[in-house]
């Protein structure tokens, strides 16, 4: 999810005269998602750089990058900040999220979540859900 965060542009959206700040477009973090899942894919089918990517990889990256976002929501890494009326959010242009991280302290302190593990590398756990 580090990864993520220097992936996508994460700033303030203004949308029906209502501002949400810092906050990135879903597609954007699909489309990050889906290149390095291709990179993952790549790399365990072993295709040599320049050699064209057949649409069964774009299709796997795609649904693997799809599955990832949704976990990413339910771990709460980042949640959804204004509610669209599509079945999928991150196809949804108008679709806005915000990193756990970048949301206001609570009333109680330490509210934010606290991740003693080491990050593992985007390509590692694109390549894990297959």
């Amino acid at each position: 999810a580090a990864g993520l965060r220097y992936g996508v542009s994460v700033r303030d959206h203004k949308t029906m005269l209502k501002v949400y700040p810092r906050c990135f477009c879903g597609p954007d973090a699909l489309d990050w998602l889906t290149q390095h899942a291709l990179k993952a894919f790549l790399t365990k089918e072993k295709v040599e750089p320049g050699q064209p990517v057949g649409e069964r990889l774009n299709i796997l990256s795609r649904s693997a990058a799809l599955l990832l976002a949704q976990r990413l929501v339910e771990t709460e890494v980042f949640s959804q900040v204004n509610r669209t009326k599509a079945r999928n959010p991150f196809t949804d242009q108008g679709a806005l999220f915000r990193f756990r991280e970048d949301e206001k302290a609570g009333p109680v302190l330490n509210t934010r979540h606290a991740w003693n593990c080491r990050a593992r590398p985007p390509v590692v756990v694109a390549a894990d859900l297959l």
